[in-house]
């Protein structure tokens, strides 16, 4: 099977990947085994801990380098699955100091980027059994300039409003627009855009108010993700407010799809400086998948960059920070931050 690599996230046993190839999109499944490390002085904590959680694991001793240039011994322990992986971070978590811990708190998706050389958008040759991956080929490079992208199809749907319907007190009507077709949705909505969403199979749902407004209202009513057996669609995160340059942001829960993409416009800072061509590129580069990495920062992908270096290199990346930037004169910030 020949297309490229429209999805990708964590089940308890495998990664599911979905393979967009000649207008539809194909539900697979991969094996992934992920590991972290521990540091070697930690070691009689940790051999405490391992034989409670009672699931398949394999321990080796090792030697890395360091962020800081050094050869230090760590213990790396990898586990079968990925829920398997997220039980034994989440332990090491809640019982080890911080600075034991390596390359724990790396989202899922982006562990699987850096350890499979898979990535979105890219494209791929993959020998599938029984919907099983059993090997793949990738024939392109994150790192390319020039490739070619899938003909994706792209729905639109957002309130016929011009204020957040957030704030409105009556039933606001919908507007949905696809291959130069755009109605009005005033009575019977859900129905009506199901049928609408059956009909032209996008793969791409762009809206306006998406997060905060239309998925609360109308996932458990509208088949918005191409699984034909999902449970109705419920938040991948809670709602936040966060301090940032000098002032407070909202950020809605984010409400996203399997098979399908689902971007907000209002919730993405990243599409709309940049719009979809360029949010494919920076998930290209940087292995965060298309709908996680809109409701993200610019830092979040260079991040992911980076650690993408690290870990290629084999060093363990530490779980928190603990090394902050050196103080910088407002004139040094000036002549140094310029984007």
């Amino acid at each position: 099977m020949k297309g490229w690599i429209f999805d990708y996230y964590p089940e308890s046993r495998a990664m599911v990947v979905w393979l967009w190839r000649q207008g539809n999109v194909a539900k697979l499944r991969i094996p992934f085994r992920p590991h972290l490390y521990v540091a070697s002085d930690s070691s009689r904590r940790l051999f405490s801990l391992l034989p409670r959680l009672k699931i398949p694991l394999k321990v080796k001793k090792t030697k890395r380098e360091t962020l800081q240039g050094e050869k230090a011994t760590f213990y790396k322990v990898q586990a079968s699955t990925p829920g398997g992986f997220k039980l034994l971070a989440r332990v090491l978590q809640r019982s080890m100091p911080p600075q034991a811990l390596f390359n724990v708190d790396i989202p899922m998706e982006q562990l699987f980027a850096y350890e499979t050389g898979l990535f979105p958008l890219a494209r791929v040759e993959l020998e599938v059994r029984k919907g099983w991956i059993k090997e793949y080929q990738v024939l392109d490079s994150p790192l390319d300039t020039r490739y070619p992208l899938p003909p994706l199809k792209v729905m639109e749907l957002y309130p016929d409003v011009p204020y957040n319907p957030n704030h409105g007190v009556r039933a606001i009507p919908l507007v949905v627009e696809c291959e130069g077709e755009r109605y009005l949705l005033d009575e019977d909505i859900p129905e009506a855009l199901s049928s609408f969403i059956r009909r032209w199979d996008p793969d791409v749902i762009i809206t306006r108010f998406g997060d905060s407004f239309i998925m609360p209202r109308l996932a458990p009513l509208v088949p918005f993700s191409r699984e034909k057996d999902q449970k109705p669609s419920l938040p991948s995160s809670r709602a936040r407010s966060y301090f940032s340059y000098g002032k407070t942001v909202y950020q809605a829960a984010h409400h996203t799809l399997r098979g399908r993409w689902h971007i907000d416009t209002m919730n993405s800072f990243l599409f709309r400086e940049c719009g979809l061509e360029g949010i494919m590129e920076l998930a290209r580069m940087s292995g965060i998948p298309v709908q996680r990495l809109v409701r993200t920062s610019p830092g979040t992908a260079i991040t992911s960059m980076e650690m993408l270096v690290a870990y290629r290199r084999g060093i363990p990346i530490p779980w928190r920070k603990t090394q902050p930037e050196d103080f910088r004169t407002a004139a040094q910030l000036v002549e140094l931050d310029m984007g």
